[in-house]
């Protein structure tokens, strides 16, 4: 009787110093707080800087004219800067040997750099375009549903290092389609950082066989992308 109730002892000992480490053996924890806040992507025209046409310096009379308009504002909700999603153009009067420049910026209002991935010229029916091979991705050629050549369209980056007078100097003092094959710059797989602007030019030049009193509707649609997603 005595060895049966030693042995019912320690087998309460035990069990009682089984949970004594079981309630023993505390825990605790921590947390890490994750917080990914996310760039942005805002690209677009910032400004107009200067208008230039043939009759500025070669001709005796003003008669054409060549304009151009910003339109929907978009500001990018980080670095609070406004861009234009539309640039309009607008030559009126225009004539063979006539043509019309616009000077304006490209800019990354975001907080990402980005490059520009295409550039691509939107034609109506019945017209169709010719890259030129001397300027590719700069200068195009438009053609009506007669395969008449109706336009010529430019659309080319300023040299970064270009330096002051780039806004105010005529066409014949900076590089272009006045200069060298080499001074045009297409502006694909340009880098734009973040708040930094690209000078660019348009130029539109009526050709001898676009028709009179008729109204041309064309649109160059230009896209970004962020910088490590570009493709050559």
């Amino acid at each position: 009787m005595k060895k049966k109730i030693m042995a019912t002892f320690a087998i309460l000992m035990f069990a009682l110093s089984v949970a004594g480490l079981v309630y023993a053996h505390w825990s605790d924890r921590v947390t890490i707080d994750i917080t990914a806040e996310m760039g942005s992507l805002t690209f677009g025209f910032t400004r107009i800087v200067a208008e230039w046409d043939w009759e500025d310096y070669a001709a005796e009379k003003e008669v054409g004219n060549g304009v151009c308009e910003l339109s929907l504002p978009v500001t990018d909700v980080h670095s609070g800067k406004t861009v234009y999603k539309r640039l309009t153009f607008t030559v009126t009067a225009a004539y063979p040997q006539y043509w019309a420049i616009n000077k304006f910026t490209l800019d990354n209002a975001g907080t990402i750099p980005v490059k520009i991935q295409s550039v691509r010229l939107i034609l109506p029916d019945g017209f169709w375009y010719m890259g030129d091979p001397d300027y590719p991705g700069a200068l195009w050629h438009v053609y009506d549903d007669r395969n008449m050549s109706i336009y010529n369209i430019w659309l080319y980056k300023e040299p970064l290092d270009y330096g002051p007078g780039w806004e105010i100097q005529p066409p014949w003092e900076f590089p272009g389609p006045f200069g060298d094959i080499y001074g045009v710059r297409a502006l694909k797989g340009n880098q734009i950082e973040p708040c930094n602007e690209l000078l660019t030019e348009i130029l539109v030049d009526p050709k001898q066989d676009a028709e009179e009193c008729h109204t041309y509707n064309f649109h160059i649609e230009i896209e970004a992308i962020q910088w490590n997603k570009y493709t050559p």
